[in-house]
């Protein structure tokens, strides 16, 4: 069976759910202080402070929501697919891309999970949960790194497939623009700038 040929861009939906994701993760860190408040009073015979109750109950709801959200990414990504890393795809850095964006998924799916399974079954789990947020942190830090330095320093467009929800339109012509650098300039537009 052939495969289909990779995007050129992400799909407005997979753009769309990168940063809402993004944006609901940055909630978990900001909520995550009150797990670990409520479940302290509640251990020593003391009534958790009723902000504390509403911040456990919103981080627990928001990592469900971010479970469903993964799973449907991860979905997209099977059925539209994702655009191919710039340059030789068996580059190191084509690897280590590809090795983060799964890791993201594995890395989210498994903090849902184990944030589930502390907060309804089996408290001890948190601390699995706990050191999943710090590989999470650590896979976003690199994530982030990577794309300042397809911006700053390589400077090849690379961060506008994430940033648009234009879908391949736009995606293709940073790819065009990009590669005009190699490129000799067209007799007409040379026509045009010495005008």
């Amino acid at each position: 069976m052939p495969t289909k040929p990779a995007p050129h861009s992400y799909h407005w939906c997979q753009v769309a759910l990168h940063w809402l994701v993004a944006v609901l993760v940055a909630a978990q860190y900001a909520t995550g202080g009150s797990i670990g408040r409520t479940h302290d009073a509640v251990a020593h015979g003391l009534k958790a402070e009723p902000s504390d109750l509403i911040l456990h109950a919103i981080h627990n709801r928001v990592g469900m929501v971010i479970f469903g959200l993964v799973l449907i990414r991860l979905v997209l990504r099977l059925l539209i697919g994702v655009p191919n890393p710039p340059g030789n795809a068996a580059d190191w850095r084509s690897r280590c891309a590809r090795a983060v964006h799964w890791g993201f998924y594995v890395i989210l799916i498994a903090q849902a999970s184990t944030g589930a399974i502390a907060s309804y079954l089996f408290w001890p789990v948190g601390r699995v949960h706990v050191a999943f947020s710090n590989i999470l942190l650590a896979l976003i830090a690199l994530h982030a790194s990577a794309a300042l330095w397809h911006v700053f320093v390589l400077r090849d467009g690379i961060l506008n497939r994430m940033l648009a929800l234009h879908g391949d339109r736009t995606a293709a012509s940073l790819v065009a623009n990009s590669r005009s650098v190699d490129r000799p300039i067209p007799v007409n537009r040379m026509n045009e700038s010495a005008h």
